[in-house]
């Protein structure tokens, strides 16, 4: 495994990506459906009801576990305390979602646009977040152990306290961001980019090599 370096990697400065739909794939209205679990809730039926209801609409403490959500366009939708282990939020806009308290554990979010969300306490344990766009993401306390973040931008996010251990940070941009009392600890730690970023307390006594 090659050798763990905590150095700013000299790389050009990248511009984090801007999210747009993959397709449209989405069905019409199937209506509302009596539970949010199960297989009578799909990410075609979540899309309709968002235009439908507009800023009315909520997911907060939805049971949607191992969805196929990909591609879709929750951006700025209440996600609190929902359950998303294990679905497949491949592509998906969460930007300026409230995902506090969320389940996304075992989760699929490469790609995914998670920019300015809020996971304060959020559980993405073991996620795979692979090129997601974390920018400005409050990550205060989340549980991001064993989560890959390869090549994911967290440029100025807000990560006091956040559990990375046994994380895998592959070439990931973590400049400017907070970091503060962070554990590190038997995380994977390849080529970072931790320019401007706040390491105060954190801890890294337990690196990977």
């Amino acid at each position: 495994m090659p050798k763990t370096s905590l150095t700013t990697a000299p790389q050009p400065i990248v511009v984090a990506p801007q999210w747009a739909p993959v397709s449209d794939r989405l069905s019409s209205s199937q209506g509302l459906p009596q539970d949010w679990s199960g297989k009578d809730c799909s990410g075609s039926v979540i899309a309709d009801l968002r235009r439908q209801m507009g800023d009315d609409f909520s997911l907060r403490g939805a049971n949607l576990e191992g969805l196929d959500l990909r591609g879709l366009d929750l951006g700025g939708v209440d996600l609190s305390d929902a359950n998303l282990k294990g679905a497949d939020l491949t592509d998906a806009n969460l930007r300026n979602a409230d995902l506090t308290r969320a389940q996304l554990s075992e989760a699929t979010l490469t790609r995914a646009y998670l920019d300015g969300a809020d996971l304060c306490q959020a559980d993405l344990s073991n996620a795979l977040c692979q090129h997601a766009n974390l920018l400005g993401t409050m990550l205060y306390q989340a549980n991001l152990k064993g989560a890959g973040f390869q090549q994911a931008f967290l440029i100025k996010a807000y990560a006091v306290e956040a559990q990375f251990q046994n994380a895998i940070l592959d070439e990931t941009d973590l400049r400017w961001a907070n970091l503060s009392r962070a554990n590190f600890s038997g995380a994977y730690l390849r080529q970072l980019k931790l320019s401007h970023s706040i390491q105060t307390g954190m801890d890294v006594h337990s690196l990977s090599h």
